[in-house]
């Protein structure tokens, strides 16, 4: 039976990881102080990934799932034809589309 023994320098993968959870614990502060919420949407399952702010700010248990048709439900209706036109452009272009909404409980 053989061992085949392979040594390798992860300092630099360490490194990447401690940056990436530093700059995602910035990005969470940052959108906590300006009121911001962040929003991953699958577009094939309508299920939606949000920032913890989100949920705050929307007054929801975090326990619940926020899916697209719900976040529809709070936006005015010239949002929702923005977030259309949003949507279309993801589907080809496949790259974040910021979206500024006042939305019906938004408006704080």
């Amino acid at each position: 039976m053989g061992v085949v023994l392979i040594f390798r320098d992860i300092s630099k993968e360490y490194e990447l990881k401690e940056e990436l959870l530093s700059q995602q614990i910035l990005l969470e502060k940052s959108a906590s102080l300006a009121k911001l919420i962040v929003l991953e949407i699958d577009l094939k399952t309508e299920k939606v990934r949000a920032n913890q702010n989100a949920y705050s700010l929307l007054e929801l248990d975090k326990k619940e799932e926020l899916t697209l048709e719900y976040l529809l439900t709070l936006l005015t209706e010239q949002d929702k034809k923005l977030f259309r036109e949003k949507i279309n452009k993801l589907s080809s272009r496949r790259t974040p589309q910021p979206l500024n909404c006042s939305g019906n409980r938004l408006k704080n």
